[in-house]
């Protein structure tokens, strides 16, 4: 029951109040999530989850050394002081350090995508793409601050979009060094 809960949480997510309650009221919606359990259920994993396979995985690791940490038999402190000694601990010191670092960068990919200049960044990009040209002055779009609705300068929404690549960057560097720091010591996640 939780996760079907999780599931429709995440499917009406960013949607108006209208189409919050169309989507809970519409049996559809119901049916589409019975299908993706049982899918679990029968093979571990739904079609829904292979249409993001990397945030499903992600938040599996994620959600795996949280459990480790929290009910597992291994003394990961001690296994810490080895990795340190040997350099295999790619800069964390506990467990909490490598989830947080997936979390982090999971909870800005699923945030603001649909909405917001993140989203206004993306439309701009996919019409740079289709466009085929780096010239966007022919592109009209109207930028305004989400905060004071002020039509927003060239020059201003370039270092906006400047400033979000750069912590995308920063937060998949993080989830890149967190996941390899996994992939070295799986093994050693056994309990």
């Amino acid at each position: 029951m939780k996760q079907t809960l999780k599931e429709l949480a995440e499917e009406i997510e960013g949607m108006s109040l209208r189409y919050k309650v169309q989507t809970v009221l519409r049996p559809k919606t119901w049916s589409r999530i019975h299908k993706f359990r049982r899918q679990r259920i029968a093979r571990g994993y739904s079609d829904k989850d292979m249409w993001s396979s990397g945030d499903y995985l992600m938040t599996l690791i994620s959600e795996s050394l949280k459990w480790h940490e929290t009910q597992g038999v291994s003394d990961f402190q001690e296994m810490f002081k080895m990795w340190v000694e040997d350099g295999t601990n790619f800069g964390y010191k506990n467990l909490k350090q490598v989830y947080t670092d997936i979390d982090n960068y999971l909870a800005f990919d699923r945030g603001d995508w649909s909405t917001g200049l993140a989203g206004q960044i993306v439309n701009l990009e996919d019409a740079y793409i289709a466009d085929g040209e780096s010239d966007t002055s022919h592109i009209t779009v109207e930028w305004h601050d989400e905060k004071t609705g002020k039509k927003l300068t060239e020059a201003r929404v370039k270092k906006l979009m400047d400033e979000h690549h750069e912590k995308v960057e920063k937060l998949h560097d993080k989830s890149v060094n967190a996941l390899t720091f996994w992939a070295h010591h799986a093994r050693q996640f056994w309990d």
